[in-house]
């Protein structure tokens, strides 16, 4: 008989259907959360959509304690997020027949949140997002024998070796336009470096977001309206990964996400700040060997492009060392081979 996995979420993100599908290959999986329904046809996992109320900082999800209290799930994972009521409780009053888990980025700047993270975890089995994660909580006083680390990972269907291409062309941004990213500094270092590189490297935007016509002004300011193209959101896989082909890297300046692990599926080298935000994605990267962690100013990012766009062999070797490291430790099939083994330990 299959064993019975619940897994608590806030709400289910389009690119974590293929590791609750691939679980489901093995076991009886539900989601439960609280966002809109996710699942389609072609779905193995299940789902239960739960209301959520929200009290200043806290979240709660209504009808979690009575699903898990039928004590009929083997296994019970959920997110750390102590600001997610329900998930603290259950950690607490979960039936014994249950097996429970904690999966999440864990570490954050606040000294006492680590603290009460760190009380929260004790003995339990968790699942941190990076092995830096891991290390940084062990550094804080926190070690477990029941913890391990699961790359988070963006699950890339029929990818291919772009690093490969003879043709690269393009420096390559993907992602939704948001302050956050600082576009406006990487159009002003495009700018700058053009004088530099190769007149036929453009720099392609990809995506859509608040930003956009301030990013379009800026443009229009740089007089630089011949060299990027504003493409739009492109969810046609194929028409993407056209777009990594000609790519000599994959940008963003201030947040360095889950684009970082597309970026090396597709074998092309993600550049980005040392101080990106991320949610230990940015722990992938390791400088000059897969991609360039620059300093945090313009200068800095300037000469990373200048660098880049002018060796294209530095370009495809580090997006070959990108791609074998996708391949070594951050596919869907690694991610779920993790889970798996929590969930059979």
């Amino acid at each position: 008989m299959m064993k019975r996995i619940l897994i608590l979420q806030n709400t289910i993100l389009h690119y974590r259907k293929p590791l609750y599908n691939k679980l489901a290959e093995q076991y009886d999986v539900t989601v439960l959360h609280s966002g809109k329904e996710s699942i389609l046809p072609e779905d193995r996992y299940k789902e239960i959509i739960a209301p959520l109320k929200r009290i200043s900082k806290f979240y709660i999800q209504k009808g979690v304690k009575k699903e898990v209290k039928k004590g009929n799930y083997d296994v019970i994972i959920t997110m750390m997020d102590i600001q997610w009521i329900n998930n603290v409780l259950i950690s607490f009053f979960h039936p014994k027949s249950s097996k429970f888990a904690w999966w999440g980025i864990i570490v954050s700047k606040n000294k006492f949140a680590n603290k009460l993270r760190g009380y929260f975890l004790r003995n339990k089995p968790t699942i941190f997002y990076t092995e830096a994660g891991l290390k940084e909580m062990k550094t804080l006083g926190f070690t477990s024998p029941n913890y391990t680390y699961c790359n988070n990972t963006f699950h890339i269907e029929n990818r291919v070796p772009c690093y490969l291409e003879e043709n690269k062309n393009s420096i390559l941004f993907v992602g939704s336009l948001d302050k956050r990213k600082r576009l406006d500094l990487m159009l002003r270092a495009f700018t700058n470096s053009i004088s530099n590189i190769p007149m036929s490297i453009k720099f392609k935007i990809i995506g859509s977001g608040s930003e956009l016509e301030s990013i379009s002004n800026l443009i229009k300011e740089l007089n630089i309206e011949e060299r990027v193209q504003l493409l739009g959101k492109i969810t046609d896989t194929m028409i993407l990964q056209n777009h990594y082909k000609s790519a000599i890297c994959s940008l963003s300046f201030g947040q360095a996400g889950l684009g970082v692990l597309q970026s090396m599926g597709y074998g092309v080298p993600f550049v980005t700040s040392k101080n990106a935000i991320s949610g230990g994605e940015i722990s992938n990267i390791i400088h000059d060997e897969n991609g360039l962690l620059c300093d945090h100013d313009q200068s800095s990012l300037e000469n990373a492009l200048t660098t880049l766009c002018n060796d294209i062999q530095l370009s495809k070797r580090l997006g070959n060392n990108a791609f074998q490291h996708y391949s070594n430790k951050c596919t869907i099939e690694q991610m779920a081979s993790k889970f798996r083994k929590v969930i059979e330990t």
